[in-house]
């Protein structure tokens, strides 16, 4: 099959909305809880959540439960699927990844609340991380003075399952604290070249890309996208940091001058590269183990690759850049697409 034309295919990976900053909601009394509510994409036994935590000032032990959900959206405080409560210890800035021994007999389709609480407050004082704009579905919701409150924005909740596996349900889990999501750096940087290693589950045609980043005035930089062996150079482009709005936080998308057409199954590495000694920002989601990332789009063939003036590059498979590629064409002739390519579409 010859490759497929497309007025605009997508982002791969794709990203959520980009305008937001991580923030975190506030547990600091006995009766606060905070909610994550999703819908199940996957049959199976839900048995780890991964929870995202901001900061922990004061840290007492917190339960974990899976519930239902009423027509309001609120958690029920039925628990689901047969399970039952689970107790961690939080640890700051990082996600926190709880094994439940009674995990959730859970179907594809169902609507459920992960609840965090105080198992027994004494002098608790935390914050659990979400990206304060992005998401209308799944969302957070916080248990204030008896009420739920809905809030709106991107949680950073993981879904796991007994399997092994886990399941994209539309958060993002590399959220956990602001300052570690957040990379400044230039041409005099070590390193001064970042990338997202990427491979795709079908042939493709590249026609751009989009790179969540900031910058500061005269930051010219380099984009350019490297074939298999990471030196021969398919396309690039030189960005004029002037010729940009200056902007603190949010995707910019950019147009090769040329369209390249990518293979199946094939590690490419799309790279930025300051041309200044004036910073570049890019922004970076950090998971907690290379199983987890299969909650995002791409899953575990996307990845972040960095080198210092030309040298060795140095992968690491825990940290995602937060960049897209435009693709206008694919064609899927070679066969079933790859299970890594973890979308909700």
């Amino acid at each position: 099959m010859a490759l497929t034309t497309l007025r605009y295919l997508d982002f791969f990976p794709a990203e959520n909305d980009n305008s937001g900053t991580t923030t975190g909601l506030l547990m600091d009394s006995a009766d606060e809880k905070v909610a994550f509510i999703f819908r199940v994409r996957k049959t199976g036994t839900i048995d780890r959540i991964s929870v995202p935590m901001r900061t922990v000032t004061v840290s007492d032990t917190l339960k974990l439960t899976l519930q239902t959900v009423d027509g309001s959206g609120d958690p029920t405080g039925t628990l689901y699927g047969g399970s039952a409560a689970q107790t961690f210890t939080p640890v700051t800035t990082v996600q926190n990844i709880v094994t439940m021994a009674t995990g959730a007999s859970a179907t594809a389709g169902d609507l459920v609340a992960v609840v965090i609480e105080f198992n027994s407050f004494v002098a608790g004082n935390l914050n659990i991380s979400y990206q304060n704009a992005g998401s209308y579905f799944p969302y957070m919701s916080h248990l204030t003075g008896g009420s739920w409150s809905k809030k709106v924005g991107m949680p950073g909740f993981g879904i796991g399952y007994s399997d092994g596996t886990y399941e994209n349900v539309g958060a993002y889990p590399g959220l956990s604290s602001s300052g570690a999501n957040v990379v400044a750096f230039n041409s005099g940087s070590t390193p001064n070249e970042r990338a997202l290693l990427f491979k795709l589950p079908f042939p493709a045609r590249i026609s751009g890309c989009s790179i969540m980043l900031a910058h500061s005035a005269g930051a010219n930089f380099d984009i350019i996208l490297y074939d298999f062996d990471g030196v021969t150079i398919l396309t690039s482009l030189s960005v004029v940091a002037n010729q940009m709005d200056s902007v603190s936080r949010d995707s910019a998308f950019f147009t090769f001058p040329t369209s390249i057409i990518l293979s199946r199954n094939k590690f490419y590495r799309l790279a930025v590269k300051p041309t200044t000694a004036n910073d570049v920002t890019i922004h970076e989601l950090t998971f907690a183990n290379v199983a987890s990332m299969d909650s995002v789009p791409g899953g575990q063939n996307c990845y972040r690759s960095v080198r210092t003036s030309g040298g060795a590059w140095t992968d690491l498979t825990t940290t995602r850049p937060r960049f897209g590629l435009i693709l206008n064409g694919f064609d899927n002739a070679a066969g079933t697409p790859h299970t890594a390519y973890n979308s909700l579409d």
